[in-house]
């Protein structure tokens, strides 16, 4: 049985909804019990969900904020990729997010039973 699952995601917030999605299923596995920890590795163009202060209702999308923001009240872990933050210029990004190295991906990846990517 699953117990753990982390969700990679690699599309930045809007134009498709891979990012909506995966950011959605991680929280629709911890909210409902599934498993007992879901976490969520923002990388490649998926570190532009991590950058704050989004107005997604100027192009009508919901906030991915507000998902994030839902997934840490479950204590679920947001990772961001910090050599792709700098490759994007992004600095200013959504309190509570563990921005990590690339080389400790691996080791993190380690501790979860699955991995899925949107």
């Amino acid at each position: 049985m699953v117990k753990s699952l982390i969700t990679l995601i690699l599309k930045p917030p809007y134009g498709s909804e891979d990012s909506f999605a995966g950011l959605m299923f991680a929280l629709s596995q911890i909210a409902s019990g599934i498993i007992e920890k879901s976490d969520v590795v923002l990388m490649h163009d998926g570190v532009y969900n991590a950058k704050a202060n989004q107005k997604p209702e100027a192009i009508g999308m919901p906030s991915i904020i507000d998902i994030i923001n839902n997934l840490q009240a479950f204590g679920c872990k947001i990772y961001c990729i910090e050599e792709d933050l700098k490759e994007r210029e992004i600095e200013d990004v959504v309190d509570g997010i563990e921005i990590i190295k690339s080389e400790k991906l691996k080791d993190i990846l380690e501790e979860y039973d699955e991995i899925i990517t949107f």
